[in-house]
């Protein structure tokens, strides 16, 4: 039976202050997981999910998980659903001690919010690998229509969605050559993208013709094996047809399939920023670029 154990009236912090919230403990047979928030979940490294088990069983659940009550009266968690797996898992070690799910259930959660609250829980990405990150923004925008629309509604920058669904783009165009999809870094996938086209038939208008067919039979030709050893194959495949690779320390920005400046790491660690050909672009757009390319250099580093 599931256990109250405090009410309240905030919101999800963003714009559902007037929805009434519940604090519960409830049973793990007694909830459902929104399908974005189960892949996100599913994309937990097993390492990590030992971790949270180890944190769960010793301290307990670090905090109450969102959830929603769905007008058929079923509790449906829609983030960080990972934690209700550690629980399960919890349970089948423990069987005595029948740990519940402690759930901040917000009684209007439509899934529009559900979306902002998983996006959140996804960027900047220290959970969710590159490809869960790109499916849930694919999933964004076919909810929403656009991924312009879908920035707007997931408080993030069009430019961020795009560059993350590659991801998803380049998983599908090399299909089982890549062994492990969650290891496709956002990096890799945009060089693909780029010259092999993103258009889901006939490539983007500014793709290379000659360089998508060349990717197409290097593709072809590949033997399954890692995304690090698959992207190392085509660009060996490719590398009299196009530039050279990113110098050492150096991060190019793009915006567009341009280059708009640079980001390289000085001798003592630090980071400098510099711009070139920035043109007309919105600073929420130059934000999330410039993000992008510090985490990724401080991933390498």
């Amino acid at each position: 039976m599931n256990k109250p154990v405090s009410p309240s009236t905030h919101g999800t912090g963003h714009n559902s202050g007037s929805a009434r919230v519940q604090i519960k403990r409830v049973a793990i047979a007694d909830i459902g997981i929104w399908e974005p928030a189960k892949e996100q979940a599913g994309d937990l490294p097993k390492d990590e999910l030992a971790t949270q088990i180890e944190l769960i069983l010793e301290v307990g659940q670090p905090r109450p998980l969102p959830a929603r009550e769905r007008a058929d009266g079923r509790i449906e968690v829609v983030s960080c659903a990972h934690v209700v797996s550690a629980i399960e898992h919890c349970n089948l070690l423990e069987p005595d001690r029948e740990l519940k799910v402690e759930l901040r259930i917000f009684q209007s959660l439509n899934d529009d919010d559900a979306y902002r609250l998983l996006a959140q829980d996804a960027e900047p990405g220290v959970r969710a690998s590159p490809f869960a990150r790109a499916l849930l923004f694919d999933r964004a925008v076919e909810h929403f229509g656009s991924e312009t629309k879908a920035a707007a509604a997931c408080k993030v920058a069009k430019s961020t969605i795009s560059k993350n669904r590659d991801v998803t783009r380049a998983a599908k165009a090399l299909g089982d050559k890549i062994i492990v999809r969650r290891d496709i870094t956002q990096r890799s996938a945009m060089w693909l993208m780029t010259h092999l086209g993103r258009h889901p038939h006939n490539g983007a208008s500014n793709a290379v013709p000659v360089h998508r067919e060349k990717l197409l039979t290097a593709i072809d030709a590949l033997e399954p094996g890692t995304a690090t050893q698959v992207f190392a194959a085509l660009r060996k495949a490719m590398k009299d047809d196009l530039p050279a690779k990113q110098r050492q320390g150096v991060t190019s920005l793009i915006f567009r399939g341009s280059t708009i400046g640079e980001l390289r790491r000085k001798p003592n660690g630090d980071l400098r920023l510099e711009f070139k050909n920035v043109g007309e672009i919105e600073a929420e757009e130059l934000a999330a670029i410039t993000r992008e390319a510090i985490s990724s250099a401080r991933r390498s580093s």
